[in-house]
């Protein structure tokens, strides 16, 4: 079951000091998603041809893969494999990349265009040795956000390879919202795909796909 932490729209229209409900192409007016592997494969393709198609040029999205959290919050990043999906604001609504990894902004420069809803497709990759440096540097992120900017975290996926790291991820989540200071909807994606639907450390076809969807249904649920 996804775990709304904080009922999106009404947090939103909170922030901004609304009289009337926030229309979806308000609170989806301009959308950044970052992601790793999973974000530059299939699952993440899927939702940003969906946001793409349904909210226009104003959706980017930056995924690389094995970034991890702090990874994306480096000033120098260390370089990562070719596998990328990268396309920015603006970039049309068609397949394929928009932009190779040599044209990944920073962090700060992406945040600094003021998203009105950040998607956060991370916790895969480790931080450090303990589940205390994926908690740390998840607080780091959410504390950068803009704070009219709608949050959600897609949590990582069951896989194999990894099981009993990715429980704990969402055992801790908590505490990741408490230590930086913010709300956000988290999609458990666990609730759509089973450990044997994986590649043992990814999640290919069919699985992706209707995980891309399902998180597309709950990101834009009212």
């Amino acid at each position: 079951m996804t775990r709304r932490l904080l009922p999106p729209v009404l947090a939103f229209a909170a922030l901004l000091g609304a009289s009337r409900p926030v229309s979806a192409e308000d609170r989806f007016a301009r959308i950044l998603l970052i992601g790793d592997s999973h974000a530059a494969g299939p699952f993440g393709t899927t939702l940003d041809a969906l946001l793409r198609d349904r909210f226009g040029p104003g959706m980017a999205t930056y995924a690389v893969c094995g970034a991890s959290l702090r990874w994306w919050q480096a000033s120098k990043r260390p370089k990562l494999g070719i596998c990328h999906f990268i396309k920015p604001f603006g970039s049309a609504a068609k397949p394929g990349n928009g932009a190779a990894p040599a044209d990944l902004p920073a962090i700060g420069d992406l945040l600094a265009l003021r998203p009105t809803a950040v998607i956060v497709a991370l916790g895969s990759n480790p931080d450090g040795t303990s589940m205390d440096d994926t908690i740390t540097a998840g607080a780091e992120l959410l504390a950068r956000l803009p704070p009219e900017s709608a949050c959600t975290w897609v949590g990582p996926p069951p896989m194999p390879s990894i099981l009993q790291r990715v429980d704990l991820f969402y055992q801790v989540f908590p505490e990741i919202l408490r230590r930086g200071g913010r709300t956000c909807l988290l999609i458990d994606s666990r609730d759509y795909l089973k450990p044997e639907q994986s590649s043992h450390d990814h999640f290919y076809g069919k699985p992706a796909k209707e995980w891309g969807r399902a998180a597309y249904r709950t990101i834009t649920a009212p």
